[in-house]
């Protein structure tokens, strides 16, 4: 309990000292907003004649800024406080840090004690951060730029350090912690030399301010500025040389630990291509980038690097690919199988002969499905290509018209082959046609011949044509017209002409099996097909005995056999 009553006391004295000291004026209105708050900082560049000064504005409200500045107080060897000079920076206060340089009328004199705190005065308050104290004792630092870096480093700060003793010492702010930091001095007592590197109290870039303070006090009391470092997060080279497009390619930063996404100390350099840093990136996703070999490096506060070796994509003559047929007819459907293909193109357009074609890839059938729409007959180019590639199948293709010239037969019955001679493509559909352009059957080509059913949707042909499929449910139809008679089905026989339930009832007759229902008088038969002409049934239980027809349906239409079946 007594620690925890000890830290919040900590709590209300830190938050008192972050906000300084709010004195009422007269006739002071009570105001509603949020106080401002501010903060006095160390001091620089000490000689007799002047010092800088440093303070933080936090935060503003909506009251009146009449002054601001510094308050600056001497104190003698024997404590005795003179009257407080003002330093003021004028009306113009603004959040953040600010500096004044202090010229006095009268030098600073060696070992003699200045107190001093940044005030803001408005219309309402006047506001005073916490007092510190500068000294001149023959301890003076060059003033140094903010310096950047990368991991430990040996710092060289110069001035003059002849009162510099063992009664100081450094330290490093603005990390989760305070720590000392060892130096050593110069013969001449002109340069100071220390190490100081990033700890993972750093990983999220805080700056670190080195100071000069007094051992044993307080350092907010007395506090010399040396400089200001900030360390800085590079990337690692990448693990791998060689990607594809849509590959998630790791970024690490190790020399500050595991990085934030987009931390804005670093930025990703792609080409020249600038992105806020995330753990990975995806080329596919940036939509200028193009080619296949990509310089990639960062840049920060201090550098911009690029690594020695860019990122190469992986080329597209590993991609494998093959073609089961290169000869098409015109507007005709074909496919070019890859298993890989989609890690080479997340995205892509294809050309045959120069013309655009269309297509998809299906990634699980591994095919790219094309049609060859107004594409010129001849041996023709296939190419594919991305903002990443530019690939170009290695055989031509040749695109063909289709030319049939005859029909080993001018008609027939339902479940008889007819066999059509032609430019076929092996291994490709086609799709008869009758004489009004109605599909009616279909068949695989092989060496030049398609062979196909007569079927039932035969009934009524006139006249066939062929054809081969455009695109889901649209075909090419070639003008070629051949004359073909359906002779339709026949009922040929069946038996035994007599027989009990669990009896074999066996039916032929040409294309017979292309009936679509089979009864035994008013009783369902349910056959079982031996081949288009032949087909079986099991006689089912039938109530009584007696002499009943065959009836069956072709093509929604009704008919019986000529002879009768007994039934005993």
């Amino acid at each position: 309990m007594k620690h925890l009553y000890a830290l919040i006391i900590s709590i209300i004295i830190c938050s008192l000292s972050a906000c300084g000291d709010k004195e009422s004026l007269s006739n002071e209105e009570t105001i509603s907003q949020e106080p401002i708050v501010i903060e006095t900082g160390s001091f620089s560049g000490i000689t007799a004649n002047q010092v800088t000064l440093l303070a933080t504005v936090k935060s503003l409200n909506k009251e009146n800024i009449l002054d601001a500045g510094f308050m600056v107080t001497k104190i003698d060897a024997n404590g005795k406080k003179s009257a407080e000079k003002n330093y003021s920076i004028g009306k113009n206060a603004q959040i953040g840090e600010t500096s004044l340089l202090v010229k006095p009328s009268e030098n600073f004199e060696q070992r003699i004690s200045y107190t001093y705190y940044f005030y803001i005065k408005t219309n309402n308050a006047f506001y005073k951060g916490a007092e510190r104290s500068f000294t001149l004792n023959n301890i003076a630092f060059n003033s140094q730029p903010k310096k950047y870096a990368y991991g430990k480093e040996t710092i060289t700060v110069t001035g003059n350090f002849e009162g510099l003793d063992s009664d100081y010492r450094l330290k490093a702010s603005g990390a989760f912690d305070l720590f000392d930091i060892p130096y050593v001095k110069s013969e001449d007592k002109k340069s100071l030399y220390f190490e100081i590197g990033p700890s993972l109290n750093l990983n999220r870039g805080t700056e670190i301010e080195i100071s000069l303070v007094r051992k044993g006090e307080n350092p907010n009391v007395y506090q010399q500025k040396v400089l200001a470092i900030e360390f800085l997060p590079k990337l690692d080279p990448l693990a791998k040389k060689r990607y594809y497009p849509s590959d998630i390619i790791l970024m690490s930063s190790t020399n500050l630990g595991t990085l934030h996404e987009n931390d804005r100390r670093i930025k990703i350099l792609i080409n020249d291509l600038v992105l806020p840093f995330s753990s990975f990136i995806i080329l596919s996703d940036h939509k200028t980038l193009k080619g296949t070999s990509f310089r990639i490096g960062y840049c920060n506060a201090k550098d911009t690097v690029y690594f020695k070796e860019p990122l190469e994509l992986v080329p597209a003559t590993e991609m494998d690919a093959s073609m089961a047929q290169t000869t098409i007819h015109p507007s005709g459907e074909f496919s070019l199988e890859s298993r890989n293909m989609a890690l080479f193109f997340p995205e892509m357009e294809m050309t045959l002969g120069g013309k655009p074609i269309t297509g998809g890839y299906d990634y699980r059938t591994y095919l790219l499905s094309m049609a060859a729409s107004q594409v010129p007959s001849g041996e023709q180019e296939l190419i594919i290509k991305s903002r990443f590639y530019t690939y170009k199948y290695p055989q031509k293709i040749k695109v063909q018209e289709l030319a049939w010239t005859t029909l080993d037969r001018s008609g027939g019955f339902w479940g008889e082959t007819v066999t059509a001679q032609g430019n076929f493509i092996s291994g490709k559909p086609y799709i008869v046609f009758d004489q009004d352009g109605k599909s009616i059957g279909e068949g695989i080509a092989q060496n030049n011949q398609l062979k196909f059913h007569i079927t039932n949707w035969f009934d009524q042909v006139k006249a066939i044509k062929l054809g081969y499929p455009k695109s889901y449910n649209e075909y090419v139809i070639i003008d070629k017209t051949l004359n073909f008679t359906s002779k339709g089905f026949t009922f040929d026989n069946f038996y035994p002409k007599r027989g009990m339930s669990g009896d074999i009832l066996t039916i032929e007759g040409k294309g017979i099996a292309y009936a679509s229902k089979f009864m035994l008088g008013d009783q369902n038969l349910r056959p079982v097909i031996i081949n288009n002409n032949k087909v079986t049934f099991s006689i089912p239980k039938i109530n009584g005995t007696g002499k009943v027809r065959i009836n069956y349906y072709m093509n929604e239409k009704l008919y019986q056999s000529d002879d009768y079946f007994e039934l005993y």
